[in-house]
């Protein structure tokens, strides 16, 4: 007795399955088989010669690697950071240089633990003549009174935020915008003040200043009177 034949559409059900789990584990294994880049094995400065013991390889998901990470230690090192480079974060190419002398932009002049802030001339008051690196001392002007709230450093002026490029011995005097650096530190109490202000001004410091000094009224190395 002869045993009953399967259907043609079996077997088309069939093909059509194992070609669908084909291409399912095709497409999970190239999103996400495993690959080695390179990572800072510790926060890198910006404008920093990278050294190799400041590398460390780990392996990610192709889906997490960047597309272009660098992929061998020897790659890198040597090179200058473009950027500050943060603890076991990928190495990208396109952020190493050879030639120091052209990188520019706000992160480059970056502390590990500052932040930028851009105003316009319609938020923030300033005076004619500041230039970049000079102190600032942000004062919120408010109906109780006014309260300075940070010490910050210029970085530049009248160019978008992540493209600000070397200043003019001063700022222009008909220009609308100004970056700060501000220490993450004193990030929250400035903005909350700038909210609650019904004016907010930038003026000058001598370099030297430090908060503590601002705040309490008198440079701590002014001379007292008699």
């Amino acid at each position: 007795m002869k045993k009953p034949q399967k259907p043609l559409s079996f077997w088309v059900a069939l093909l059509l399955t194992v070609v669908t789990m084909s291409f399912a584990y095709l497409t999970y294994y190239r999103m996400y088989r495993p690959v080695t880049v390179v990572a800072a094995a510790e926060d890198i400065q910006a404008r920093e010669q990278i050294k190799e013991s400041q590398l460390k390889t780990i392996t990610v998901s192709l889906k997490d690697c960047h597309p272009n990470a660098v992929t061998a230690i020897g790659q890198a090192a040597g090179k200058i950071a473009g950027r500050q480079i943060y603890s076991s974060e990928q190495i990208i190419t396109n952020g190493l240089t050879d030639d120091p002398s052209g990188l520019s932009g706000v992160f480059t002049r970056l502390g590990a633990d500052e932040t930028y802030q851009t105003f316009t001339a319609s938020e923030v008051k300033w005076p004619n003549g500041l230039k970049e690196g000079d102190q600032v001392v942000a004062t919120a002007v408010a109906e109780t009174g006014s309260m300075q709230v940070g010490l910050l450093r210029v970085l530049g002026t009248d160019h978008p935020a992540l493209e600000v490029k070397a200043l003019q011995p001063a700022l222009p005097q008909n220009t609308d915008k100004i970056t700060v650096a501000v220490k993450w530190r004193d990030l929250n109490r400035l903005l909350f003040a700038k909210a609650q202000a019904k004016a907010f001004y930038l003026s000058p410091a001598h370099p030297n200043a430090k908060m503590e000094d601002i705040e309490g009224g008198v440079p701590a190395d002014a001379e007292k009177p008699d």
